[in-house]
């Protein structure tokens, strides 16, 4: 399993690693970098099974980070799980926008909270589409 994790706060990028290591320790690949242009030149050298999104990443104004993350996933279907401590409000606007679930920080508790997910995602996750020529 192949993650991009797409997370501003060093420490929370640890402990998102961490959690996942300690769930997923023989199949688990990450990637993790704290800028938007990063993860999506990222994404058009590699395939992900799975990006998980902050919202709340230099340059980008909240839900607008999305959106260069939607399009740079669409010829593969990769699943974007939006991972954020903004209002829960932001909920709504994030799955219209391309994320297929969001989990707020201040309510992610454990490990096994964010793994049944993450398994989930991946497991329902993409199709197995080649990019548009």
């Amino acid at each position: 399993m192949e993650i991009l994790l797409i997370e501003d706060d060093p420490a929370y990028s640890r402990l998102v690693q961490h959690w996942l290591r300690e769930l997923f320790p023989d199949s688990l690949t990450f990637m993790a970098t704290g800028l938007i242009d990063d993860a999506v030149a990222a994404l058009q050298d590699c395939r992900f099974d799975l990006v998980i999104l902050d919202l709340s990443v230099p340059g980008y104004d909240r839900i607008m980070a999305i959106y260069p993350i939607v399009t740079a996933v669409q010829p593969y279907g990769t699943p974007i799980l939006v991972l954020s401590g903004l209002p829960d409000a932001v909920r709504e606007d994030a799955i219209h926008a391309g994320a297929k679930m969001y989990l707020s920080k201040n309510h992610l508790t454990s490990a096994k909270q964010l793994g049944q997910v993450v398994s989930q995602l991946v497991r329902s996750g993409y199709t197995d589409a080649s990019p548009a020529a």
